[in-house]
């Protein structure tokens, strides 16, 4: 039986059985220090999220043998460490800190200039649902945004420079949360 409560909601998760113990404690001190709560990294350990949906794609591609690049948020061998706690994942860098500091001010800007409401509810579905088949796939959205009767997902980034087009990863990101949207509401969000 697990000594402490955060020891015991890791041993529920599916992966529990490959967790070794010094990797449980090492993982605990590490994210006890995040600025993140531990509750949402252990939550990020229970499936593959719409920022990890990329890595997975250049799994499946080397799998094929394909060529795969690795220019995603996190490589695919890191990926399944980091899910088996054999890796920790890497601080937040001072852009990244930056940019998720300023998400709650672009989100506010955003639905004051779009005229849009947030669904909540729906993003709140969005993180409770389960694909059938594909338990491990999930989602936390950033907005669920409902405009002129038409509903999205909006996926906000303050990024540390602008970039000419959207990168593939974030192409990536919105469908894995389209997918997760369509499972919680059976239809396809209106626009992303």
């Amino acid at each position: 039986m697990p000594a402490n409560p955060i020891e015991a909601k890791l041993m529920e998760l599916p992966q529990a059985r490959h967790f070794r113990a010094d990797d449980i404690a090492r993982w605990i001190e590490a994210m006890s220090a995040d600025a993140h709560p531990i509750e949402w990294h252990i939550a990020r350990l229970s499936g593959i999220g719409g920022s990890e949906s990329y890595a997975t794609a250049q799994i499946e591609a080397l799998a094929k043998g394909e060529n795969a690049s690795f220019n995603a948020f996190v490589r695919p061998d890191m990926l399944v460490a980091q899910k088996l706690l054999r890796a920790i994942p890497r601080p937040s860098s001072a852009i990244m800190r930056r940019g998720n500091d300023l998400e709650t001010v672009a989100r506010s800007m955003l639905l004051e200039e779009s005229a849009g409401n947030p669904r909540d509810d729906l993003a709140q579905a969005m993180r409770q649902m389960r694909v059938p088949k594909h338990e491990w796939l999930i989602g936390n959205p950033d907005l669920v945004l409902e405009r002129d009767g038409k509903i999205g997902i909006v996926d906000i980034k303050v990024p540390g420079k602008v970039h000419p087009r959207v990168s593939e990863q974030y192409v990536y990101q919105l469908h894995h949360y389209a997918i997760g949207f369509f499972a919680a509401t059976k239809k396809l969000p209106d626009f992303l």
